[in-house]
């Protein structure tokens, strides 16, 4: 019979095939040619799917583009935005007009999202696809240097469902810095886990005889 340490390895060598990747922040704004960001690889994408691995989360894949073939996606070293034709408009940030478009491969839960110069008065809106739009104000996000929204409850979103990143029609400028989520688990691994607790308790019950 094998003994507890045994099938503990071979549970374990499994569980590493399957295992999500589980994830904490997503860096947008650019950070250069020494230290590049999943910001950078989108950087003078415009209305055409363009599809990266997401360079801090091992295994997770992000597509992107605007809605205008003008408006491009734009990394900077301290902010994330879209560069485009609107008059007057912050190249590093975006502006009333300018829409980013994302989705990822896998089903995801976001946590919070990151900005910058996010001023009173401003509204940044998350749009997830099939879903009412999510306004953000400046009272609504976190004190300290950084300018973060908190989700109170993780909010999921599916593989293949877009997301909008847009500023209202009454807005400044906004930037972003990252975007916070964790991948959720697939079905395979939350089997396993069950499988796992099971077989422990089974080895755990004749090795006792």
């Amino acid at each position: 019979m094998m003994s507890l340490q045994r099938v503990s390895a071979i549970i374990f060598c499994a569980w590493s095939l399957v295992s999500p990747s589980f994830a904490d922040f997503i860096v947008l704004m650019g950070g250069g040619s020494g230290s590049p960001t999943t910001g950078d690889q989108f950087e003078g994408v415009a209305n055409e799917w363009a599809t990266h691995p997401v360079l801090e989360i091992p295994g997770l894949q992000m597509s992107a583009r605007t809605t205008d073939a003008t408006h491009t996606l734009n990394a900077n070293k301290d902010e994330f935005g879209i560069n485009s034709d609107i008059v007057g408009e912050n190249y590093e940030a975006f502006d009333y007009g300018e829409v980013m478009e994302l989705y990822f491969d896998k089903d995801v839960e976001l946590s919070l999202l990151d900005f910058n110069r996010f001023e009173s008065g401003d509204c940044f809106v998350l749009e997830v696809e099939g879903s009412d739009p999510l306004e953000i104000e400046n009272q609504n996000l976190s004190s300290g240097i950084n300018d973060t929204y908190n989700f109170a409850k993780a909010l999921r979103v599916s593989a293949g469902t877009t997301i909008r990143f847009y500023v209202r029609s009454d807005s400044g400028a906004v930037g972003m810095d990252g975007i916070g989520l964790q991948v959720v688990p697939e079905p395979m691994a939350a089997t396993l886990i069950s499988l796992t607790g099971i077989s422990l308790l089974v080895v755990r019950r004749f090795s006792g005889r």
